[in-house]
């Protein structure tokens, strides 16, 4: 195997050092997300991740970044991400995620730049509402993150408009750490939206509390539920 498809985790000193492969998919995101998380465990760690040999980001990429973010936050560590290829670093710009990352173009900025972030270090905040649309492979994918909340500005998810000739949705919601009735109901109209114009809605990852809180808000009428991104796509073993 090429030793850009292989994930590598390392100790450095004050980061465990993560290089990614060149490929995150739905099929192994799982894998590389629990790897990750058995070395971190309950320590307070600042997590690198190296995107060297990283050229492309989909959406299983995406998801799993942002639940390794909350992983790390929770336990008051940082999390930074260096050797971002260009278009990557314009994609985070565009989707407004260098506002939840700390990018750096190469290893060496990121080294210079540490003394004053540490000294100078601000505390993590919450993730807010993060919505990001991506078209792939000819299905569109939602990532909704954070707090779905009238504490914020949900304004994405009000605004987006079902693609003609998309049929299928499929939104993670693996990161969606709460919800009102107010964002509840912005979910359920953008879902009546594109189930009126032929389209299919599935969600997938969304943790227990959550699904239970979409479910009794009725999100369920036009949002399929899946365990994970795989059965999702194929539309396979949906929650009952």
């Amino acid at each position: 195997m090429n030793s850009k498809d292989e994930l590598k985790i390392e100790e450095r000193p004050g980061y465990l050092w993560v290089t990614l492969p060149d490929a995150i998919t739905m099929y192994d995101n799982k894998e590389i997300e629990q790897k990750i998380g058995n070395r971190l465990r309950d320590r307070k760690d600042h997590v690198v991740l190296d995107f060297s040999h990283t050229h492309a980001v989909y959406s299983s990429g995406l998801g799993l970044m942002i639940r390794i973010r909350r992983f790390v936050t929770e336990r008051n560590g940082t999390i930074s991400l260096v050797n971002v290829p260009e278009s990557v670093l314009n994609m985070f710009t565009a989707l407004n995620l260098d506002k939840v990352f700390h990018l750096y173009k190469t290893d060496v900025e990121f080294e210079i730049s540490q003394d004053d972030f540490i000294k100078n270090k601000e505390s993590e905040d919450r993730l807010g509402f993060l919505f990001v649309a991506k078209l792939e492979q000819g299905s569109f994918r939602i990532n909704i993150s954070g707090e779905m909340t009238s504490d914020f500005d949900l304004s994405a998810c009000r605004k987006m408009r079902p693609e003609a000739g998309v049929s299928l949705y499929l939104f993670d919601l693996s990161g969606l750490e709460a919800v009102d009735s107010t964002g509840a109901d912005l979910l359920i109209d953008l879902t009546k939206r594109i189930t009126a114009a032929g389209g299919r809605c599935r969600g997938y990852g969304t943790p227990g509390m959550t699904l239970e809180t979409l479910t009794i808000l009725g999100a369920d009428k036009h949002l399929t539920f899946f365990p994970d991104e795989k059965s999702a796509y194929e539309g396979s073993s949906p929650i009952s």
